[in-house]
């Protein structure tokens, strides 16, 4: 059975893409990010979906969000939540460990292999061969086809020269207008997205 028979498992690391995508708007586009800057979920999930049906989505995420309604959002679209409050110093906790472990769990879950599509630019651990870059080399040896989504000015370099030679490397960058808006505020103007065109998308 080819990885692709297998199905496609996605994790999303939602605190890491929503500071990409900050990052991205204000260095790169001339965009405001923090507080405005939100990721419609939607369409990012279409792109990494690619007109394939998830076996099952997995996003981690902070509470409480901008608005009440996001993570409920999230949830109407088919992806399951692992929510924490972030600590007192602003740190995420066990987000990404949270995140990790359900990873790894796919491969005892489904012995079907298949495809795991990873949200995300954390490189951290990655000397010490720890974090999300061990992980995507663990599942690779078992069988598993790897998918790296990341805004490019946010991934971890050497994941990504990984990424490249051992699986498929997609950047946000190219779909900026269709996942992300600008909630106006004050003298901030709005941004809509703008829809998607029909996939193929890599």
């Amino acid at each position: 059975m080819t990885p692709t028979e297998g199905g496609l498992h996605v994790f999303w690391d939602g605190n890491n893409i929503l500071g990409g995508g900050e990052r991205t708007a204000t260095e790169r586009r001339g965009d405001p990010g923090f507080p405005v800057l939100r990721i419609y979920f939607k369409n990012l999930l279409d792109i990494v979906r690619n007109g394939r049906h998830p076996v099952r989505a997995w996003m981690s995420g902070s509470i409480p969000p901008p608005e009440d309604g996001v993570w409920s959002y999230a949830q109407g679209l088919g992806i399951r939540l692992d929510l924490s409050r972030r600590t007192a110093d602003g740190r995420e906790g066990l987000l990404d460990q949270t995140l990790r472990e359900r990873i790894l769990a796919t491969e005892f879950d489904f012995p079907e292999r298949g495809t795991i599509a990873l949200m995300t630019g954390d490189g951290a651990g990655w000397e010490s061969n720890e974090g999300f870059f061990a992980d995507l080399k663990r599942m690779k040896s078992r069988g598993w086809a790897i998918e790296l989504f990341s805004w490019d000015c946010n991934v971890n370099q050497t994941i990504k020269r990984w990424v490249l030679a051992n699986g498929k490397y997609i950047e946000l960058d190219r779909w900026y207008d269709y996942v992300t808006f600008i909630v106006p505020q004050g003298t901030t103007a709005g941004r809509v997205v703008r829809y998607l065109p029909p996939h193929p998308y890599f």
